[in-house]
């Protein structure tokens, strides 16, 4: 599964599914069709997501910065600013 959490203009998909042993160049996205899969991918990285930030020196990931800015600038043009 893949999560595109900012297309940054590009026209992905928000989130991708392949069966990759049967479709190399990823041409079938099957998320639409499969649901419970991307419900079950989601829930493991989400776990995974917090137990690695539970450890000691964790360190955040920097796209999460960017996400977060990314989205102020859209608050502070849709505000006029």
């Amino acid at each position: 599964m893949i999560r595109t959490y900012d297309d940054f203009g590009y026209p992905f998909d928000p989130v991708e599914l392949y069966v990759v042993g049967e479709d190399l160049y990823m041409t079938r996205n099957l998320a639409e069709r499969s649901p419970e899969i991307v419900g079950h991918c989601d829930h493991l990285m989400k776990e995974w997501i917090q137990e690695q930030m539970a450890k000691p020196f964790a360190i955040a990931d920097p796209l999460q910065s960017v996400l977060q800015d990314r989205k102020a600038d859209a608050q502070k043009r849709l505000s006029g600013e």
